[in-house]
């Protein structure tokens, strides 16, 4: 490249936050890194949306920011509804001191945000359209675009789940560190530990059937913290901290599709993040994923700069994407698997025995904890 490029990051989520820290921690420039100004902060009385990170995603944020306070996860206990099988995954069994951690979304973005604003990257209104030149690199962080979610659209994968995610918050009577996952016959409710203060509060994210979800949603916060309650319950004992719960949050409602990109990157343009991927939460691995996506473009990018030939940058990203391929399709594939599987009828007689053997047998179920906590770099 006879002069060093310019990037532009297209979005204002923790995603394209993080790869523009990424990238100017690696070396880059932040005057040749464009990003967006900053928008406005969520209402307070909108629901909190929370986070669960990986620990490997803990690593990598720890690079660029000091990670906000939250809930910490040292262990995940996943059963099914009336049914035998369960598992527990332990941090101990991975030499972490956490599995992960829980954090709200606004109080990330508003970390990455401090971070970024004392760095000097130049900055550009949200959406303004620029012409860049043919050797500057768009960098799309934001999310799917409207039209990527019709049916059969070219270079798009997209599934349906036939679900929708209901969202809120519930007290409890003790503090834990222990996140719960319960698989019923339409869906998974999980619960995560969610610090607030000196207060013992779990996030709730209730997938089902949409009409389900939304007759919840409607519901009274007692009714609905019994029948939360009642799901756990449905599950077997060792329900302590779940034994009286309380919603105390708003309660909002997601539609839950998965849309992958068939490419990650095509011409100056390359995909990361919820612009590359969107998956269905039952893992918890879309932001972990997306924040990989963009420490590994960001250090490809950094190393070509360094290098005493650079390439060109279509085919640093050409390279770029082929190496996440095998992350992207592991991640996705997993995710798709449990999201699905647990729902399949004829399959649930075996489910119990799949869990009870992943239960007896930890070298049965470290390469799936493996992969999420680190992905498949």
């Amino acid at each position: 490249m006879a002069t060093a490029p310019h990037y532009r990051i297209e979005g204002s989520g923790p995603v394209a936050l993080a790869c523009a820290l990424f990238m100017a921690r690696a070396g880059i420039d932040p005057a040749r890194i464009r990003v967006p100004l900053p928008v406005a902060r969520p209402s307070r009385d909108e629901p909190r949306r929370m986070l669960a990170l990986s620990d490997g995603t803990r690593q990598l944020l720890n690079r660029v920011i000091r990670l906000p306070e939250g809930g910490l996860i040292e262990q995940i206990h996943v059963s099914m509804a009336g049914r035998s099988g369960a598992t527990r995954i332990d941090a101990r069994d991975f030499g972490v001191a956490a599995l992960g951690h829980v954090v709200p979304y606004p109080s990330l973005l508003e970390a990455l945000r401090e971070a970024s604003a004392p760095i000097g990257f130049a900055r550009m209104d949200a959406g303004a359209a620029s012409a860049p030149a043919d050797d500057d690199l768009v960098i799309e962080a934001g999310g799917m675009p409207i039209r990527a979610q019709q049916p059969g659209e070219p270079g798009f994968q997209r599934r349906d789940f036939g679900q929708s995610a209901l969202l809120t918050e519930v007290m409890a009577q003790t503090a834990g560190t222990t996140a719960f996952e319960c698989f019923g016959p339409n869906g998974p409710l999980a619960l995560l530990p969610a610090a607030a203060g000196h207060q013992p509060r779990y996030a709730v994210v209730w997938c089902d059937r949409p009409e389900e979800t939304q007759r919840r949603a409607a519901l009274e916060p007692a009714a609905l913290s019994a029948e939360i309650a009642q799901a756990f319950a449905a599950a077997g004992p060792e329900r302590s901290p779940l034994a009286t719960l309380r919603v105390c949050a708003p309660v909002a409602v997601a539609p839950l599709l998965r849309t992958r990109r068939r490419v990650a990157a095509a011409g100056n343009v390359v995909w990361i993040g919820n612009a590359s991927q969107s998956l269905h939460p039952v893992a918890g691995q879309g932001l972990n994923l997306g924040l990989r996506d963009a420490f590994e473009l960001a250090r490809d990018l950094a190393d070509n700069e360094y290098a005493s030939r650079p390439l060109p940058l279509a085919r640093v990203i050409a390279r770029y994407g082929a190496r996440r391929r095998a992350d992207r399709g592991v991640t996705t594939g997993i995710t798709d698997l449990l999201a699905a599987s647990f729902t399949w009828p004829l399959a649930r007689p075996l489910q119990s025995t799949v869990l009870n053997a992943l239960d007896l047998l930890p070298p049965l179920r470290r390469p799936l904890a493996r992969s999420l906590l680190f992905g498949n770099r």
